[in-house]
Parts: structure tokens; C-alpha cells; sequence
């Protein structure tokens, strides 16, 4: 199995969880951007710039972002392709569920 590195830019240092993507079983598709894996979860510090240029004074406040995509999660257990569905408002998709 290759190693993938991340670059989380707005945390420092940053997590992920992956799984096996499974429409191709880590082959590599596009769905999953060609590296057989896809993102479930992030979550990481967030980085001092992120702060500064929100209006936040970095040296008196500091944070944790973190995030599970529920959207990738209905996707694997419904084998749904393309995740912008969710966001398209189309009626007919979101009756299925």
C-alpha cells in the first residue's frame, strides 16, 4: 500500500480518517481522485494565520477545528457517486431517502 501525505493548510498539525474507497476497492478512481482512499474525517489546531486573518488575536485565543463528513459517510453506505448531489436541491435524489 502507498503512503499518502495530506496537507490540511488551515490547521497545524492535522488529522485525517480514511477508508478504502468502495466503489474501486483502492484501485483508484475518480471519485476518489485516483488514490483508493477517501476522507471520512479531518480535525487539527487551527493555525495561528487562520486566526489572525479572521479578526482573532492568535497570542490570546487558539482552537480546534474537527469535522466528519456525513455526506461521505451516506455516500459509502448508499453507494451514492458524486457527493455534490446533496447539495443540488434536486428533490427526485433527495426522496430516495
Amino acid at each position: 500500500m502507498d503512503k499518502i501525505l495530506k496537507y490540511y493548510p488551515f490547521v497545524e498539525p492535522g488529522a485525517g480518517v480514511d477508508a478504502e474507497c468502495i466503489f474501486c476497492k483502492g484501485k483508484g478512481c475518480k471519485i476518489c481522485g485516483g488514490t483508493g482512499w477517501m476522507e471520512l474525517a479531518g480535525a487539527g489546531m487551527i493555525h495561528p494565520t487562520v486566526l489572525k486573518n479572521g479578526g482573532i488575536d492568535p497570542n490570546e485565543y487558539s482552537g480546534i477545528a474537527w469535522g466528519a463528513g456525513p455526506e461521505r459517510m451516506a455516500m459509502l453506505k448508499y453507494g451514492i457517486e458524486n457527493i455534490r448531489a446533496f447539495k443540488s436541491g434536486d428533490l427526485k435524489f433527495l426522496e430516495k431517502f
